[in-house]
């Protein structure tokens, strides 16, 4: 290791820019889409009103569960893009940087910060 302050562009950053928060995202909206095919085959297994009440039942859970992925994946896409412009900022100059940022996936984040 070079040290702290130092461009990290192997292992796993070498493929995803921020792997931490791209889990994040997809492990929550995994968990999203987990409750809603357990609800659907709970339901079509159901033989009683097409499992209409199973639905009824599990709606506000559902409902939770849809907010609170939206709620972290945006709090997750803005610190993506939040670091993405320390991280412009600190190393833009770097050939070594501009070759990662070229070759790596930044992962899921909202729009462009301006530059102050």
């Amino acid at each position: 290791l070079k040290g702290e302050d130092t461009l990290i562009t192997g292992g796993i950053f070498r493929y995803f820019r921020h792997p931490n928060y791209t889990g994040e995202v997809i492990g929550w909206t995994s968990s999203c889409v987990a409750a809603f095919l357990a609800v659907a085959l709970k339901a079509m297994a159901d033989s009683s009103n097409g499992g209409l009440n199973l639905w009824k039942s599990m709606a506000g859970y559902l409902s939770l569960s849809v907010m609170g992925t939206i709620g972290i994946c945006f709090v997750l896409g803005a610190a993506t893009a939040a670091l993405e412009f320390r991280q412009h900022e600190k190393y833009g100059d770097s050939e070594e940087y501009k070759e990662w940022v070229k070759k790596s996936w930044v992962g899921f984040k909202m729009g462009k910060r301006k530059k102050d």
